[in-house]
């Protein structure tokens, strides 16, 4: 009787310590929202200097987000590649985007990257946190595109 009594408490202890490390590694992770969508303006050439995303806000929430809180990857043969920003001052000032609002951000690449961009398959990874709870969550949402030559 003993050892099943163990047994018991060794199992439920194991439960609640996967569902702890779970939620404490789901909480440093972005996450992926519906509502959030992305479109980039097309086409894209490498003669592009001006990259337009839209982000149309669709969710009930209100969005909140940096100058900069975008990152740039390229599809390679090990997968995706992040490209490289160029080091330049970024003044934090937050923009907010209510739910049914969009906006445009508008990416200068030689100015943000040094160069356009080569033909290639390349995602746009957008980075924002989800306000009105008492604490907001940090998420996610991403768009593939295609740059032609």
């Amino acid at each position: 009787m003993f050892s099943q009594r163990t047994s018991f408490r060794l199992k439920d202890f194991l439960r609640r310590l996967v569902t702890l490390v779970m939620t404490a590694l789901l909480g440093l992770a972005p996450v992926r929202v519906d509502g959030v969508k992305l479109s980039v303006e097309t086409p894209v050439t490498p003669e592009t200097t001006t990259l337009c995303v839209t982000v149309q806000n669709d969710s009930r929430r209100t969005l909140s987000f940096g100058v900069d809180s975008f990152e740039l990857m390229k599809e390679g043969v090990n997968g995706w590649e992040k490209l490289e920003k160029l080091p330049h001052a970024v003044i934090e000032i937050a923009q907010l985007l209510y739910p049914s609002d969009s906006t445009t951000i508008r990416v200068d690449l030689p100015a943000l990257y040094g160069k356009t961009l080569s033909p290639g398959t390349y995602r746009f990874v957008f980075q924002f946190r989800m306000e009105n709870r008492r604490e907001p969550e940090y998420c996610m949402a991403q768009t593939d595109f295609i740059v032609a030559e």
